[in-house]
C-alpha cells in the first residue's frame, strides 16, 4: 500500500493525463466573451457541486484522471480569482472560450505528470511553468497592456498553489482515492506562501463586507481617497530672515506609494495624522488591501490589539496567535521577507489607555525608529506606517 511519502515514479498512474476524456470546458458553465464577474459567479456555482462533479465530468475513480480534476479545478479556480483580483488591469471582456481551448491543449500533453519535483516545489515545476506562459499567452491575446501581463501574471504561481491546497481539503471526498497524492503537496514549502495570499483575501473580503448590514454599500464603494497635506519650509528664502513655512497638498494614496518605491533605508517611516473621523483608518484597510492585491507583503496592525511595551517580534507573535488570520510573524528570520510594510494603525488609542499612555505612545515610537535602524542595517527591509490623531501625535512632539 502506498502512503503519502512514497511515489512510485514507474507507475502508470505517475502519468498524469493518460486516459482522461474529460473536457476542460465543462469545468466553466460559461464560456465566450463575458465579464469575470459573471463568470466568476457561475464558477463559484459550480464550486459548490463538490462531491458530485466528478460524476458529472464522467470522471471515474482512476487516480490519474482524479489528479486531472484536481489541477484542472485548482488553475480554472487560481485564474479567475487572479483575474478578478486584477480586474482594473484588464479589458472589460475576456474570452473564456478560448482560455478553455488553450489549457485543453496544454492539458492533453502525455508528458506532463505529478512526481515528486511537483510535490516539493510545485513553484519551480515544470508543470507550473508551463501553465503560466499558457495564461500569459491568453492575457495577450486578450489585447492586455505588457505592463499589465507583467503584473498579473507574477502572481499566478501562489495562486496556483494556494488553490491547489483549498481544492483538495475543500472537496476531500471527491479525491479521497488520491488522498494519499494530495497531502504530498509540501504544505511547508508553500506555507508562507499560501499564509500571505489567505491574508489578502481575507482583507478583501473585509473592504467588501456590506456595512451596517446594508448591501452594495461595502468600504470599497464608498471610499473616496483622501488628500493631506506635508509642512516645508519655503524655498530661496533669505539666510537671516526668520524661516518660513507653507502646507503642500498631495493624493495621499499617490504619495505613499512613491515614498515605497523610493526604498530609502534612511526614510523607513511615516506617520499619518488627522482629527477624529477623517478616514485614517479606511485608509490604511483600503492600502493595504490594494498592496496585497498587488502581491506585497504588508501587515496591517491595529495598535490596540498588542501590547506597546513588548519587543516587536513579541508583540506581532501574540497578536498572530490570537487572531490566526495573518502570516507567519514576518520578523522572525525564519519568515523574513525581502520586503516589508508594517502599518500600525491608532496610535492615539495607545494614549488613551491610562495615565502614563502619552509616555507609552512616546516609547513606542521611539522603539520603532531604533527597531528600524536595526532591521534596515543591510539595506531597505522594512517601512512603517502610523496613523494617529492630530493632537496626540502633536502633543507627543512637544513632549
Amino acid at each position: 500500500m502506498n502512503t503519502p511519502d512514497r511515489l512510485p515514479l514507474k507507475s502508470p498512474t505517475n502519468i498524469l493525463f493518460r486516459t482522461v476524456k474529460a473536457d476542460f470546458r465543462k469545468l466553466l458553465p460559461m464560456v465566450g466573451k463575458a465579464s469575470i464577474n459573471a463568470v466568476l459567479l457561475k464558477w463559484e456555482d459550480l464550486a459548490k457541486d463538490g462531491v458530485d462533479i466528478a460524476d458529472k465530468l464522467g470522471v471515474k475513480q482512476d487516480e490519474g484522471e482524479l489528479a486531472w480534476l484536481w489541477v484542472s479545478r485548482s488553475l480554472l479556480q487560481a485564474i479567475l480569482r487572479l483575474c478578478k483580483q486584477q480586474e482594473k488591469l484588464l479589458p472589460s471582456s475576456l474570452d473564456f472560450e478560448n482560455l478553455t481551448a488553450r489549457l485543453n491543449q496544454v492539458l492533453e500533453s502525455d508528458n506532463l505528470g505529478l512526481d515528486n519535483e511537483f510535490y516539493q516545489r510545485p513553484d519551480q515545476h515544470s508543470l507550473t511553468k508551463i501553465l503560466q506562459s499558457c495564461f500569459t499567452e491568453w492575457l495577450a491575446a486578450n489585447q492586455a497592456k505588457a505592463e499589465s501581463i507583467t503584473e498579473i501574471s507574477k502572481h499566478f504561481k501562489q495562486y496556483f498553489i494556494f488553490n491547489l491546497h483549498q481544492e483538495a481539503k475543500t472537496n476531500s471526498a471527491t479525491y479521497q482515492p488520491i488522498e494519499w497524492r494530495t497531502k504530498q503537496l509540501n504544505e511547508k514549502a508553500g506555507e508562507t506562501e499560501k499564509a500571505w495570499l489567505k491574508y489578502g483575501l481575507w482583507l478583501q473580503e473585509q473592504v467588501d463586507e456590506p456595512l451596517f448590514g446594508v448591501e452594495d454599500f461595502s468600504l470599497r464603494k464608498i471610499y473616496i481617497p483622501l488628500r493631506a497635506y506635508v509642512i516645508r519650509e519655503k524655498q530661496n528664502q533669505p539666510k537671516h530672515q526668520e524661516k518660513e513655512y507653507e502646507r503642500v497638498v498631495m493624493d495621499l494614496h499617490s504619495a505613499i506609494r512613491d515614498w515605497l518605491q523610493q526604498e530609502d533605508k534612511r526614510d523607513s517611516l511615516r506617520i499619518i495624522c488627522g482629527g477624529p473621523g477623517c478616514g485614517k483608518s479606511s485608509f490604511t484597510k483600503m492600502l493595504a488591501a490594494e498592496l496585497l492585491e498587488r502581491g506585497d507583503r504588508v501587515l496591517l496592525i491595529p495598535l490596540h490589539e498588542i501590547d506597546p511595551t513588548q519587543p516587536q517580534e513579541n508583540a506581532l507573535d501574540q497578536y498572530i496567535k490570537k487572531f490566526r488570520i495573518t502570516p507567519p510573524n514576518p520578523l522572525n528570520s525564519e519568515h523574513s521577507q525581502n520586503r516589508l510594510l508594517l502599518i500600525f494603525d491608532g496610535l492615539d488609542e495607545l494614549a488613551m489607555q491610562g495615565k502614563l499612555a502619552t509616555e507609552v505612545a512616546r516609547d513606542f515610537l521611539d522603539k520603532v525608529k531604533n527597531d528600524l535602524r536595526g532591521w534596515n542595517q543591510t539595506g531597505l527591509t522594512i517601512q512603517v506606517l502610523i496613523s494617529g490623531r492630530e493632537l496626540v501625535i502633536q502633543h507627543l512632539g512637544e513632549a
